[in-house]
């Protein structure tokens, strides 16, 4: 039996497996969405700013890769039937440890000093623009969405 046929059905094994099919929806492919959006906009800034020290070298896509699996794995807050204030500050929370993790402790930026504080104040200016944003739209749906909907008095018969 040749490699290639082993190998396809280990593939089909692992993909008729209800819980790393699952694993596959709601973390992976959400992950190398992000993945791949992140590369996109740090190589229109390293191209834009003809900045070398950007480009994508195999140690910066393995970091911006692990903080995309963190950032799939904290997205599933969210989703949770909690309070909108707990979700967002449970949310930054997941979001400024794994940065902290991945980009400044993992890849040695601490060692730079001032300028990691000065990283750490852009990634909050960020996320606080970035998160605005989805929940001005997230609003907007919503009001979409009790407009379709009849109102029933619940004082009169």
């Amino acid at each position: 039996m040749c490699k290639i046929t082993v190998i396809g059905k280990a593939v089909w094994r692992v993909m008729k497996n209800k819980f790393l099919q699952k694993i596959l929806r709601s973390i992976i492919y959400p992950a190398c969405v992000c993945f791949t959006i992140c590369i996109f906009i740090t190589s229109i800034i390293a191209t834009a700013g003809n900045e070398k020290a950007m480009a994508a070298n195999l140690n910066f896509m393995t970091l911006l890769f692990a903080f995309s699996l963190f950032m799939a794995v904290i997205n599933k807050i969210l989703d949770a039937k909690i309070n909108i204030v707990l979700k967002i500050v449970c949310h930054f929370v997941g979001t400024f440890i794994s940065f902290c993790l991945v980009f400044i402790i993992f890849s040695g930026y601490y060692k730079n000093g001032q300028r990691t504080f000065i990283i750490i104040i852009f990634m909050v200016l960020a996320y606080a623009i970035i998160m605005s944003v989805i929940m001005y739209i997230k609003s907007l749906f919503a009001k979409d969405k009790n407009k379709k909907t009849d109102y029933k008095s619940q004082f009169r018969p």
